[in-house]
C-alpha cells in the first residue's frame, strides 16, 4: 500500500514539475484579465479593440486574440450582445 501511495505521489509531482518547467512565458495567466464588453450600435472589433489595448499593442493581432477567444469566424458583432475581452495588465 505505501508503494502504491509513493508511486502516485512520485508520478504526480513529476507531472506537475513538467507542467511548470514548459510553461509559456510570454504572457502568464495572471497578466490576463476579461471583461465583459455589451456591444452597442455601431461598435466596431477595431473600437473595442482599441478601447482595451495599451498604445504598444498591434490592433490587427488584438482582434485575432478576440475573436479567437469567443470563437467568432468573421468580424461581424451584433448590437445588444456581449463578448468577452482578455484585457492584458500593463507592467
Amino acid at each position: 500500500m505505501r508503494k502504491l501511495v509513493f508511486i502516485i505521489l512520485f508520478v504526480t509531482t513529476f507531472v506537475l514539475m513538467c507542467t511548470f518547467a514548459s510553461g509559456n512565458t510570454a504572457h502568464k495567466e495572471n497578466d490576463v484579465y476579461y471583461e465583459v464588453h455589451y456591444i452597442k450600435s455601431g461598435d466596431t472589433l477595431w473600437d473595442i479593440a482599441s478601447q482595451y489595448s495599451d498604445k504598444d499593442t498591434n490592433i490587427n493581432s488584438y482582434i485575432d486574440e478576440i475573436k479567437k477567444f469567443n470563437k467568432m469566424k468573421n468580424d461581424n458583432i451584433n448590437s445588444g450582445h456581449n463578448i468577452i475581452i482578455p484585457v492584458h495588465k500593463s507592467n
